[in-house]
């Protein structure tokens, strides 16, 4: 019988070991200059084992952007479920967007870089990886905002342009923090939510 080390039983998987260390690559290279050996050095596995558990690193790279979304997506819907009205919602999307970006703030670089450098491949890349969640709550938001409409409780009656009008906003605060804090002379505590 092998005896395990404490050292192994702490350690996390050789997957998961993969996935944290490409999320540091994808972040501080882009997608273009992250390299899969820094990745596996970073990650204490053999290069092969990348390929072995994502065939490419384009494969990689989706994983890395879906472990996080599938996180934030079906916590959006069961918000969006549990807003009676508009209002509520308004309210709660802009906190659980911030608790999201504030606990993950590499995929802000990751996705970030993408759309300046590639923004095709970052259309196509989203395509795919929201169409492997199994959560997400399209119809739900569709056909909500569409009975919000219906009922006058919101003017916009495009469900699009509702949320494209929504999601700046909450990302906003994040993105533009260090403007803010510069022009005001005043910093905000790294975990504040607005």
């Amino acid at each position: 019988m092998v005896k395990l080390k404490k050292s192994d039983i702490d350690k996390p998987s050789a997957r998961k070991r993969i996935l944290m260390a490409a999320q540091s690559e994808f972040a501080s290279c882009g997608f273009g200059g992250a390299r899969v050996d820094r990745i596996a050095a970073a990650a204490e596995v053999n290069k092969a084992m990348i390929f072995y558990y994502f065939q490419s690193k384009e494969n990689l790279y989706k994983s890395v952007i879906m472990r996080v979304l599938k996180e934030l997506f079906p916590r959006i819907g069961k918000e969006l479920e549990a807003s009676s009205d508009p209002e509520h919602f308004m309210e709660v999307l802009p906190r659980v967007y911030m608790e999201f970006l504030l606990k993950n703030p590499e995929i802000i670089k990751i996705i970030g870089t993408a759309l300046i450098h590639d923004s095709g491949r970052m259309t196509g890349f989203m395509r795919d990886i929201l169409g492997q969640i199994d959560h997400l709550p399209r119809k739900l938001f569709k056909n909500k905002i569409e009975d919000w409409a219906r009922e006058e409780r919101i003017t916009e009656k495009n469900p699009l342009h509702f949320i494209l009008n929504i999601i700046p906003l909450c990302i906003f605060s994040i993105i533009g923090k260090p403007m803010v804090e510069v022009m005001l002379e005043e910093s905000t505590a790294e975990d504040t939510v607005y």
